[in-house]
């Protein structure tokens, strides 16, 4: 047997025996981020949508008040600020959705007098315009040797040292791409030839890889994948729109990964140790919560939370977490205000060790891998 292949299975060990102990006591500390608006200003509200290995967290704040403005924000140590946006005049925002380790930020915004929507990189804090032309881009995700992901012109998009790649998708005249890895595998969607029906989809050097359905799916969308080339989304099954369902493609499988009773549910990212989150409907749809699966268990995070929800009335959907096993996404206040929050886990001192083990060891095999 090859090293790696040792490796690998030692780490994957590792890590089954940390969420053994995991699933048993998962808690969490609930941190409110809080808005770019003035105290108390009215309509103010955030959404996290991003955070690295040391904790910084990027997403989008709508500042209310009287003259509201929707801007990018870098949350740091208790601290948001706003990020630049490409319009001269000030006037017009941005969004941020992903930052890597080096505190590079991908996002996108208006260009100057909303002229144009274009993809955006932060590097200190400096926007750079990743648009070509007029046509309409997104940024979605950066990996850790800064390489972006989203779409130009309907079209999943890569931007590499200065350069935009177009990814070829599955035959369709549209795709996106939504999630990249340190492998540079690519997770997204795309129209299958036709433009009838759309698929997740994995590009590997830039071939793209249709993921499939669960059985009589019409449609699936990967949205989000770890260092294990492990990707998560959602799809239908039975050609049955009404009801979307959580999945994770793993070792040639399509698995479901279940709900908390409603119609809906999504998974929107996944880490190194296979933790997975995202939302999913309460029965009778009353709510959407935000939800963690790992291994074979899945749980409500408003459940988790050490000391009750706070402010907030619930905890609407997770939207990425780390290896450490932070999580970030946004609630609902008690006053009905959107508002973005950091969990941070409160585990038993020998599951942090197992599951930090276990992350050593396969990281070993992505840089093998690599090299």
């Amino acid at each position: 047997m090859k090293i790696s292949s040792i490796i690998s299975a030692v780490g994957h060990a590792v890590l089954s025996l940390a969420a053994g102990h995991a699933n048993a006591a998962l808690s969490y500390t609930l941190t409110d981020l809080g808005t770019l608006g003035a105290p108390g200003a009215s309509g103010a509200y955030s959404r996290a949508y991003g955070i690295n290995a040391a904790g910084q967290i990027v997403g989008v704040s709508g500042t209310g008040g009287a003259t509201p403005r929707e801007l990018g924000f870098a949350w740091t140590s208790g601290n948001m600020t706003a990020l630049p946006s490409l319009d001269a005049n000030g006037v017009y925002g941005s969004i941020a959705y992903g930052i890597n380790a080096a505190g590079t930020v991908a996002g996108s915004g208006y260009t100057t007098g909303a002229a144009a929507y274009h993809g955006i990189q932060w590097q200190a804090g400096v926007p750079t315009d990743l648009g070509q032309g007029g046509a309409f881009s997104v940024a979605s995700a950066i990996n850790g040797a800064g390489t972006l992901v989203g779409s130009e012109g309907n079209q999943a998009t890569q931007w590499k040292n200065g350069v935009k790649t177009t990814l070829a998708g599955l035959g369709g005249s549209n795709s996106n791409a939504y999630a990249i890895n340190d492998l540079g595998q690519v997770a997204g969607e795309s129209l299958l030839a036709g433009d009838q029906a759309s698929r997740a989809a994995l590009w590997t050097n830039g071939v793209a890889v249709n993921l499939g359905t669960l059985a009589g799916g019409s449609y699936s969308a990967a949205l989000g994948l770890n260092a294990l080339g492990h990707v998560v989304g959602y799809g239908d099954k039975n050609n049955n729109q009404n009801f979307t369902y959580a999945l994770q493609w793993k070792n040639g499988q399509v698995i479901e990964l279940g709900g908390l009773g409603g119609s809906a549910s999504t998974a929107l990212a996944i880490n190194a140790g296979d933790q997975i989150v995202g939302s999913a409907w309460t029965a009778g749809d009353a709510a959407e919560h935000a939800t963690l699966w790992f291994g074979n268990s899945l749980l409500d995070l408003n459940t988790a939370v050490t000391g009750g929800l706070g402010g907030f009335a619930y905890l609407e959907s997770a939207t990425a977490l780390n290896d450490a096993g932070q999580i970030v996404g946004y609630g609902k206040l008690t006053n009905g205000s959107t508002r973005a929050f950091l969990l941070t886990p409160v585990p038993e001192p020998e599951t942090y060790a197992l599951m930090m083990a276990g992350l050593g060891v396969l990281g070993l095999v992505a840089r093998r891998r690599r090299t």
